[in-house]
This record gives structure tokens, sequence and C-alpha cells, in this order.
């Protein structure tokens, strides 16, 4: 039934947009994203259908990641250097669902002229009852101020038994932007649902979908409720230049910018079972506050920025901004003693400073913060750091323009509360790790117009923390080192495009704390029909995606404490994912055909795992559309 009430809204939708009256003013629109909560960084908005049957959150993050089988489930990257900032937050869950959750970092605001519609569906195949919505709405009620709301669904039911999903997102936003003041506001909620199946029993002779799942009642729930509100006013005064008799313009003399955000995160998981399998867990340590588990952590920030004005020399122009925050945090979980919930409230300042430049020869960018230290043991985070530059240079070799480029960066950080100390049902640990020590440099260039990107990699880790074979916390106090490539090169062939991306990492320590794959391989091949289609208005591609890693250990994942977890039971790898896709574009409407794991066909034992125990989803068929009103 459900796939039939989008279906129809999406149909009336479309027609609704055609009966629309026509306007000769053209809708302007523009999108940004803020950085550090108030630098705005412009975001590309277009229709193309390039990478548009990437419908999974997950695969738009990392080209090799493990995950539980099923849309919606948690999900960690196997590339050890991310680009994902999933490190910065203080809660342990939000990795889980980073790629599908709204957050600050990743809200987006939009100026639009007129009201602005982008609906956008995708589903499987009936077996799985699979389907994932977005619906965005944002309109300007003035030059100034604009409003908007984005709205998230995914329901799965998944291959394997007991294996449901279920997501609900909204992200209420809105912005204002005067020649002195602006501000940028939101409240966003994500709710998560998932069935803990624990896996299957693959060693029996039946084939995974028919085996009972290891969990028959756990049922886990992932919550975050955010709001912030980000304002700033620049200081200074305007001067009107006469042009002519008849002519005058105005020019805002900017002193310098205050800025000032207030956010409120409020987050929580809980995993609930009906009855204990004693099987499948090794302990229960509590059973008087029932069946249910919960560990969350509330921050409050009060941050404020001072931006000085742009200095602007012959060879050199840039900006310096300083900050201090001031964080309260509170942290939740069951109390060891009483069985009941105990409250932990913490406190943290942060100094911050952001330098962003430009010169002759290169641009910079220097972002650093720190906490001071503090003899109150609240302040856990104190004597933490964080530092990074990013050195950016145009070079031209030949008749090709290079974008040149060296990031390094450097921090010590405090262990998360939660790998500090928790009490559950079935986990308890009291730890005394010490700080975190990360360096990374990175050293990459672009050619845009060959299509090829490079990137090479060193990485050095100190007292880094990972769950073991038990799913315990441990830190490991020798180096960590990492050596990784990346590189990624597109051609261009007639018709047809080739999109190649490989990723090759090198661990130091060969599997004895993390095993990650040596290869990764992405391959997108498909032939534009434009020539056969563009008389009719629609714009087409067709073709296949090629996922592929080389053998390593697979991560285990534990329901109850919700993490990954290093085991050397079951290997993975040496297997090639292959999809086939088609996708289209009539004027504003994009829409996907896609046969997803077509390997599965061919191959004698047709289930794979990302995951120990979680088999991927076998040969499927998948749709999806999206339509976009700008009258």
């Amino acid at each position: 039934m459900k796939k039939y009430i989008i279906t129809f809204f999406l149909i009336a939708c479309y027609y609704l947009s055609f009966a629309l009256p026509s306007d000769t003013i053209k809708n302007e629109l523009h999108a940004w994203k803020l950085v550090d909560g108030f630098l705005e960084e412009p975001i590309a908005f277009d229709t193309v259908v390039n990478y548009f049957q990437i419908f999974n959150p997950i695969e738009k993050q990392s080209i090799c990641y493990s995950y539980l089988g099923n849309l919606g489930s948690p999900w960690q990257s196997n590339i050890f250097i991310s680009e994902i900032p999933v490190g910065q937050s203080d809660f342990v869950f939000d990795r889980l669902y980073y790629p599908y959750t709204f957050t600050k970092e990743n809200a987006i605001f939009y100026h639009a002229k007129k009201p602005f519609f982008d609906i956008s569906w995708a589903t499987g195949t009936k077996k799985r009852n699979e389907n994932q919505l977005s619906a965005l709405f944002t309109q300007n009620i003035n030059k100034y101020w604009n409003v908007g709301i984005h709205y998230k669904l995914i329901s799965s039911l998944g291959e394997i038994r007991r294996s449901k999903t279920f997501e609900h997102s909204m992200n209420f936003f809105t912005s204002y932007h005067g020649e002195k003041y602006s501000m940028h506001a939101a409240f966003i909620r994500n709710k998560f649902g998932n069935e803990e199946s624990g896996g299957v029993n693959d060693t029996l002779s039946a084939t995974p979908e028919l085996v009972e799942p290891l969990l028959a009642t756990a049922a886990s729930v992932y919550y975050k409720r955010s709001f912030f509100v980000s304002q700033q006013y620049r200081f200074g005064f305007t001067e009107k230049i006469v042009i002519d008799d008849t002519t005058t313009e105005t020019n805002f003399k900017e002193a310098g910018r205050l800025n000032h955000i207030i956010s409120l995160d409020k987050t929580y998981r809980r995993y609930g079972e009906d009855t204990t399998d004693f099987n499948y867990y090794n302990n229960t340590y509590i059973t008087t506050v029932g069946k249910l588990d919960s560990v969350g952590v509330n921050k409050f920030e009060n941050i404020l920025y001072w931006t000085f004005k742009e200095i602007k020399k012959d060879n050199f122009k840039g900006r310096l901004t300083i900050g201090a925050t001031h964080e309260l945090l509170k942290f939740t979980q069951i109390d060891s003693i009483y069985s009941t919930f105990k409250y932990d409230h913490y406190s943290n300042i942060k100094l911050s400073a952001n330098l962003d430049a430009r010169t002759k020869n290169f641009a910079f960018t220097v972002v650093g913060f720190y906490y001071p230290k503090i003899s109150n043991t609240k302040a856990f985070k104190s004597g933490s750091y964080y530092g990074n530059v990013l050195i950016d240079k145009g070079v031209r070799i030949g008749k090709q323009e290079t974008d040149f480029y060296i990031n390094i960066n450097h921090s010590n950080s405090a262990p998360l509360l939660f790998e500090q100390n928790y009490n559950s049902i079935h986990f308890k640990w009291n730890n005394q790790f010490k700080d975190k020590i990360n360096t990374e440099v990175k050293v990459g260039f672009n050619i845009s117009q060959l299509g090829l990107n490079l990137e090479l990699a060193y990485g050095i880790d100190q007292n880094y923390i990972y769950f073991d074979s038990q799913s315990l916390p441990q830190q490991y106090s020798d180096l960590l080192t990492i050596r990784s490539i990346k590189l990624q090169k597109d051609f261009k062939l007639g018709g047809f495009r080739i999109i190649n991306k490989i990723v090759y990492q090198k661990l130091n320590n060969k599997d004895a704390v993390i095993s990650i794959p040596e290869w990764s391989v992405y391959q997108s091949a498909y032939y534009d029909m434009q020539n056969f289609l563009e008389k009719f208005g629609i714009e087409s591609q067709l073709g296949y995606e090629f996922y592929y890693t080389s053998w390593f250990y697979a991560p285990g994942y534990m329901p109850a404490s919700g993490q990954f977890y290093q085991q050397r039971i079951r290997e993975t790898g040496d297997y090639p994912t292959i999809n086939v896709f088609l996708n289209m574009r009539i004027k504003t409407v994009l829409m996907f055909f896609k046969f997803e794991n077509i390997t599965n066909q061919f191959v004698m034992n047709k289930y794979y795992y990302y995951t120990n125990n979680y088999p991927i989803n076998t040969t499927a068929f998948r749709f999806g559309v999206s339509w976009r009103f700008m009258n």
C-alpha cells in the first residue's frame, strides 16, 4: 500500500507542475552549507544524471564499506584514511548512521526566489518491501528571508529474517541575509529503528534467508535531535559612490564580523530484548531494569567568533577568525550498582583560530583549536588540540591546469566517554585510556581536463582505540602507520565514459589489530545515448558498476553495544559485485533502473558478506525517480 500511495503522490505532483501558471521570471536558486557553523561554502546545484543510480547513501561516501546488508542499517568505511569527519562527534553511535542523517555540518540552506520542490523516491523488489523517500521544499519569503523543510524516510524489510529498518528524519531550516545582519537556524530530528538479528548461522545447509536469526527479539533505536542558531553581524558603514549626475552606487566597508552560535544536541541509543539469548552473549550483568539498555549524550555549545577586517595588499589577501566555545555535556547510562540510570556532567572550554589567505602564488588555510588544561576532572577534554594546514597551488603543466595541494593534520584528542566507561546489560568496562594522537599528511593533484585525481597519504596513530574480538574497547599503544594511494581516472571515448577509482592502503600491524583490504576498486562505464534520444528531449546513460576488494577479515557487529569489532574467523573479498543501470533525464525529471549484484546469478555460493554473519542482498531490481519543480 505504501508504494501505491507514494507513486500516486509523485505522479500527481508531476502533472500539477504542468498545470502551474508559467512565469517569465527565472527562479534564482542558490545553495550553501556552513563550515564551522558560520563560514558559507557554496554547493553546486544541477540536474545531471551522472551517478544518479547510486541511491544508497553509504555508496556515496565510500567505495569499500561494511554494513548489515539492508538499507538504513549501521555501517563503517573500510578506507582507513577517510574524508568523513566522524571522529569529531562526542557520541560514538553517530558514526554508524552518518551517511543517512541530517546534521549541523551537512545542513543545506537555500535562496529560492520562487517555490522549489525536490521529491525523490527509490524502491526495490516486493520481497524486501524497500522504500526510500526524500521531499524538500524551500522558498524565500522576501529577498532576505528563506524557509524550508526537508523530510527523509527509509522503510525496508530486508532479505534475511529480522533485519527490518526504518528512518524518519526531518530538517526545518531558515536563513536571513541582510546587509549587516545574517542568521541561519535549523531544527533537526533523526530517528532510526533496527531489528537486531545478530546475523545468521551460515554453517547450516539452509540458505541465510531461510535460517532463523541468532537473536529472536532484540531491537535498537537511534535518536538524534539538534537545534542551532548561527548569527552574524558585520560592523562597518555604507558609502555612496557617484558614477555620474544620475547614477550612484553603494559600497559596504566592513570593519569586522561577530558570530554567535548556540547549538543543542540530544542523542541516545536504546537496545532492548524480550528474552536474553545466553548462547549469543557471554555475559548478562543487569536484569533488574528489565531488558532495556540506553546510553546517551546531550551537548550544549555556546560559541563566539570574531573575524577581523580582511587584509588586502598587493600580493596578499587574508582574513583571521578567533573564537571561544563553552561545551556542556551530560552522559547517560545504566548505573552498575543501583541498576538505574545515572547522569554524569562535563564542561569544556575550547579556543580556536582560522586563517584563510591567498598570495600571488598559492592559497592556504590554517585551522586549529585547543582545550586549555584545567584541573577539574569534569573537563575531560583538557589538553586536547587539533591543527590543520592546507596549501593549494595552481600549476600549469604543458597545456593542462593542475591543482596541487598539501594537507597536514595533527591532533591530540581525549577518548570518548563511551570508550572510557560503559555499563549495560551485556557489557561493562572502566578504562583509563590515554589521549589519542594522530598525524596525517596528504599530497595530491587534480587535472580536471584529463579527469585525473591522485592523492598520496601517510598517517601515524598512537594510542589507537579499537574493539577486539570480544567487542571490548582496547588501546594499541604502539605506533600504527598507514600508507595509502587514491587514484581516479576518467576516460571518454566517443559516447563511452569510463570512471575508475582505486584505493591502495597498507597498515604496519599485519592484521594484528586492524584488518582492512589492501586494494579497493570501483569502475563505472556507461554509454551516453544522447545521439539516439536527443530529438525526444531525453538524456540517457546505459552502463554498469563494478566493485572489488582484495581479501581481508570482515568486521563483526555486536548488537548490544552497537559496534563493529575485529574478528579473525571469516575472510571476505576477491568477489566482484556488478550492477547494471539505466539513467534517464526528461527536463527536470531524473529516473534510474538498476539490477543490483547480478554476479550473484553466476556463482555457486551466492551469499557474500561485507560483515561477518550478515550477507549482502542477492540480485534485485531497483527503480528511482526525482522530480524538481521550480515554478
